[in-house]
């Protein structure tokens, strides 16, 4: 008794997953394609009558009204959003998508939580989205090496999205993105941030000019920078109106959170005279210099400090 009852109850899940499958396939089958528009013209003038199975409201719906196919509804729910029409899109087909990714949104909100349908419907709106991405920055032929104020930008292939654009501080979204980083400093930024530059390239200040700054933290004061970014110029104050003004380590100066991001590295000066090895914050420029001068051997530590090698055995050891 106990194998049948347990035959009989899979034989009635398998018939409840074939019909919510079928209910499924007839429900996208039933939407309209937004990029179709020509048969959704044609079919009202025509006075042709509609599919039987055209409004199935109650598979994505938890009420009971139904919805026409000129409804906003019908655009975001339907299936083929990757295939690109013959011709180029134009503001119409934008304006669709949002539609449907608002449409999808509402849908999302309505659906019970964790459900089946609630997945699916979520997965359609990051379909959705990154579709509108594409039609807003279309991916052109951008050249493989740019050359700019020193820098030197290679072209990426990676789909990574854990990068981060120098220029505008926000995410580079490798899957739909153009972007560049430069060899020499290895500056990132989106293409459409290329021609914002105001940043040389840290490469070229390091092959003209290598050596270190000595003095610790050798502040100047920020009414002497004119309460502006010591590199981009923004205006900058320490109460964070209208920018946070962070103070860089290594030069002493302040910085605006755009060209600051509270990275940490050793300073050289503190090294030399204190012996101390702390990470402390720096500014982004001030970072890939250090870390582009740390292989150099430029510092001459017995004229610098020579009773530095008193105090520290391993210096001893070294001398």
């Amino acid at each position: 008794m106990n194998r049948l009852s347990d035959k009989l109850g899979q034989q009635r899940d398998v018939a409840i997953e074939m019909e919510y499958d079928e209910k499924l396939a007839l429900f996208r089958q039933s939407r309209l394609n937004p990029f179709n528009r020509g048969e959704e013209e044609d079919g009202p003038q025509a006075g042709k009558t509609p599919p039987q199975h055209e409004a199935r409201p109650e598979l994505f719906s938890s009420g009971t009204r139904t919805h026409s196919s000129d409804r906003p509804m019908d655009l975001g729910l339907a299936e083929d959003h990757f295939s690109r029409p013959v011709g180029s899109f134009v503001a119409s087909d934008i304006e669709q998508l949002k539609m449907a990714i608002e449409e999808c949104k509402r849908l999302i909100l309505e659906l019970p939580e964790h459900s089946e349908r609630q997945k699916d419907t979520v997965v359609k709106l990051i379909h959705l989205r990154l579709k509108l991405q594409e039609l807003k920055d279309p991916e052109e032929d951008e050249p493989n090496l740019r050359i700019l104020l020193e820098h030197r930008f290679s072209k990426e292939k990676s789909k990574s999205v854990k990068q981060t654009c120098d220029k505008c501080s926000t995410i580079i979204w490798g899957l739909i993105q153009t972007w560049y980083t430069c060899t020499g400093c290895y500056y990132r930024c989106h293409s459409k941030c290329m021609n914002l530059i105001t940043k040389p390239c840290v490469r070229s200040k390091v092959s003209h000019q290598s050596e270190y700054e000595l003095s610790i933290c050798p502040e100047i004061g920020l009414d002497r920078q004119d309460y502006r970014c010591a590199e981009c110029r923004t205006p900058v104050s320490l109460r964070g109106v209208p920018s946070e003004a962070r103070q860089c380590d290594y030069t002493g100066q302040y910085y605006c959170v755009t060209c600051h991001w509270n990275d940490t590295a050793i300073i050289p000066a503190r090294v030399i005279h204190n012996w101390e090895f702390e990470p402390r914050k720096v500014c982004r420029s001030s970072l890939r210099y250090l870390s582009l001068m740390m292989p150099r051997p430029v510092l001459k530590l017995k004229e610098i400090n020579p009773l530095l090698f008193n105090f520290v055995e391993e210096l001893v050891e070294i001398r």
